[in-house]
């Protein structure tokens, strides 16, 4: 395999979303990635040379690990749960795979255990059990059934309204067994409208385990579920209702009582005029009115319906149904003006000698919120895992495509009679590809740290025309590699003034380069343009093509998180979802926009704006935009101080044309030997080497020599690595793979050369 697929495997498993330890066979830790340093807050350097027994929380027997260990050892892969303890003493779920490497006569030589962090799936169970005990401590009776009756679940308070003990009803096939017989047939009508209406409210008799008759109010709700289809029956007892209307009937002074001290809202109103008559305790604590405001006002003065009209449409069910109605769902206006949904019975009653209207109000406000949260939850919960498995099968193609051709052709190189015209574009193509992989690796980064909001935004001074001319550089060629009749325009690379101005020129580049990149992927022929003006106090950036454009109803969805256009398994463009996301995150941390405007088939133009901050006054730069063949540096002398050979070469490659000489070293104890040998004006340090690393010789370098210009060179890609290297006292910093007209440019400045 080749050291560039090794490398990029290597950076791969460091940014991989699982924790992965490597131990030896005695469990001695050898090796720990970026995400276990996250997960338990060790560093590296406290892991190393431990073993695994370090987050032991001492929650889990000593039972458990040995178990453990009898399966490994055997050389068996053993999965399961640590429940364990952070460096800050904090505890957290892990889901852990642990298998052995062996070696060709089958001893086990290592441990590797790749971990997922379930913390969270652990508390939604928790709060999934707490949810639960709920349901099953609640008064109200809840059902699950299939939508032909066939019971699926029945908690603890409908058995004991029927008089069953717990689970009794569980085992009966059929929800009809629990109706009368001759209410049987209607219970199937209900089941039928329920599939158009989604939702009905009724109040029935169902049967005790005595066979006796029990008045129940029942909501039943449709729900489709993974294509089967079920209804979730809320059931509660109405007998005190019926036996609140009984006492109506007998006493007078019973009712008023009853009235008055009922949990419920009651209220009594005139037939016609909806005048408040009386209302209870109740009512007064449930919508915060007084008895006295409501007494003699009319519902619409008050205005306590949402909508008055649905109390003529009440009035008329009440003609209908003999004076009396039940079950009738309206939405209620608070005094404070908060909105209630309640569920009303009614009947007409004579009061001070006159038909008045008797209306109990039940508040099913939660019960309605929690058929929406479910609903809602239930729908969340689908399109996350459909995204989450596009994603993961979208990027499963993304990485394979790439290293396929990296592994392919770098076998291919191998074969001594390929012409050199082959082996030319063999290397172009695993350098294409390793430049694909390495951007979908640097995506999974950038989105990791906008996830946990560590992603920095850093403005320095920079010439933007720099930008445009490296882009240019960069996707000419790429056109060209991928044999495509385009041709690419940069509208600020024709002037002949370069503007400086803070900004984050990283940042500002990748979103450039996103959007150009896009739109060569849906591009055919044609052309395309990027380049940017100043609007003001903003820098407005565009790329524009003539691609196939985007249709309207799909213009905000293509900045969300995994979505693209097309989505299914046969779509004819490649990628991950995730970097016009990225994009959108970047401008609005640079405090910018970013919109598009296209429309199918015909192009499209995409724009961001970030903050122009000028260091001088951009009107009175006349300074060319250069090329990099006018760098000449003869007479200079450059110490490369690099331990891969490969490295050296390219460096040697770029920088010879410039005139200067190059000195190289392999490691930083050659570098001091070499420093004072050669006296160079200017050290490019590798920072990771063997013998003695690069901070270390920078030291006694600058013991030697406090004036020594040093620029530190590093395969490190987070952000922050600048300032941090910076801060150690580097003069200058560049991170691989190094583009050449940053280096250059960092070096002209150094060696204070203008051109």
């Amino acid at each position: 395999m080749s050291i560039i697929n090794t490398e990029i495997l290597l950076k791969a498993v460091e940014c991989s979303p699982a924790s992965i330890i490597i131990t030896d066979k005695n469990g001695v830790v050898e090796f720990v990635n970026n995400k276990f340093i996250e997960v338990s807050g060790y560093s590296k350097k406290e892991v190393l040379g431990q073993k695994p027994s370090i987050l032991k929380s001492g929650l889990q027997t000593n039972e458990f690990y040995k178990q453990l260990w009898e399966t490994i050892s055997l050389g068996k892969e053993w999965k399961g749960e640590f429940h364990n303890k952070r460096k800050d003493g904090t505890f957290y779920w892990e889901s852990a795979s642990i298998s052995s490497f062996k070696d060709d006569e089958g001893n086990i030589l290592k441990y590797v255990a790749v971990k997922e962090d379930i913390t969270n799936k652990k508390e939604l169970e928790k709060v999934l059990k707490m949810k639960e005990f709920s349901i099953e401590n609640t008064k109200e009776g809840m059902m699950w059934l299939s939508l032909n009756g066939d019971i699926t679940y029945c908690n603890i308070s409908y058995h004991e309204m029927l008089g069953y003990g717990e689970g009794e009803i569980n085992k009966k096939k059929s929800w009809y067994e629990l109706v009368p017989k001759e209410y049987r047939s209607l219970w199937k009508e209900y089941f039928n409208i329920l599939k158009k209406k989604k939702n009905i409210t009724l109040e029935h008799f169902h049967l005790t385990k005595n066979s006796e008759n029990f008045p129940m109010e029942a909501s039943l709700n449709y729900f489709k579920i993974d294509d089967e289809e079920y209804v979730f029956v809320f059931t509660r007892d109405t007998t005190i209702r019926r036996e609140m209307e009984n006492i109506i009937k007998l006493s007078e002074d019973k009712f008023t009582k009853i009235f008055m001290f009922i949990p419920d809202s009651v209220l009594v109103t005139d037939l016609e005029t909806s005048e408040y008559l009386e209302v209870n305790n109740s009512f007064e604590k449930n919508t915060g009115w007084n008895r006295s405001e409501c007494i003699g006002k009319t519902i619409y003065e008050l205005n306590i319906w949402k909508h008055p009209e649905k109390r003529d449409e009440m009035i008329k069910i009440l003609k209908k149904n003999n004076g009396e109605y039940y079950n009738y769902e309206v939405e209620f206006i608070l005094k404070n003006g908060e909105e209630k949904t309640g569920l009303m019975a009614g009947k007409i009653i004579n009061y001070d000698g006159k038909d008045r209207l008797l209306t109990i109000i039940r508040d099913i406000s939660d019960r309605k919120q929690y058929i929406i949260d479910l609903e809602q939850a239930k729908e969340k919960a689908e399109k996350a895992d459909k995204l989450k498995s596009a994603f993961l099968a979208n990027l499963s193609h993304e990485i394979r495509t790439p290293m396929n051709a990296i592994v392919g052709f770098s076998d291919l190189l191998k074969d001594d009679n390929i012409t050199i015209k082959e082996k030319a574009e063999y290397i172009q193509i695993v350098n294409e590809s390793g430049d694909e992989l390495l951007k979908l690796i640097d995506d999974i980064i950038d989105i990791a740290k906008i996830e946990a909001d560590e992603l920095k935004i850093e403005e320095i001074e920079f010439y933007i025309d720099n930008i445009m001319v490296d882009l240019y550089t960069t996707y000419k060629n790429k056109i060209k590699f991928n044999n495509k009749n385009i041709n690419l325009i940069c509208e600020s690379c024709s002037k002949t003034k370069k503007l400086l101005a803070y900004i984050d020129p990283y940042r500002v580049k990748q979103v450039l380069s996103n959007l150009i990149s896009n739109a060569i992927k849906f591009t055919e022929e044609g052309y395309i343009e990027y380049g940017f003006l100043i609007n003001g106090d903003k820098l407005e950036f565009f790329v524009k093509d003539t691609g196939i454009g985007i249709d309207k109803k799909y213009k905000d969805l293509i900045f969300e998180r995994f979505r693209q256009i097309d989505e299914s398994k046969t779509r004819k463009y490649g990628g991950t979802g995730l970097g016009l996301n990225i994009c959108l995150n970047l401008v609005k941390m640079m405090g910018g926009d970013i919109w598009l405007e296209s429309k199918s088939k015909e192009g499209t133009i995409f724009y961001f704006t970030v903050p122009f901050n000028p260091v001088i006054d951009y009107k009175q730069l006349d300074d060319p935009i250069f090329d990099i063949n006018d760098y000449d540096w003869r007479g200079k002398k450059i110490l490369i101080v690099e331990d891969m050979q490969t490295n050296y070469e390219y460096l040697y490659e770029i920088i010879k044309n410039t005139g200067c000489d190059l000195i190289h070293a392999e490691n930083g104890k050659l570098a001091l030997e070499y420093f004072v040998k050669y006296n160079p004006d200017i050290i490019l340090m590798d920072i990771q080497m063997p013998i003695m690393n690069g901070i270390e010789a920078k030291e006694r370098i600058r013991d030697l020599n406090p004036n020594a210009i040093i620029i530190a060179q590093t395969a490190y890609a987070m952000k922050n690595d600048k300032v941090d290297c910076l801060n150690m006292g580097f003069n200058g910093y560049v991170s691989k793979p190094i583009n050449k007209i940053e280096l250059f440019d960092l070096i002209n400045k150094l060696l204070k050369i203008n051109i």
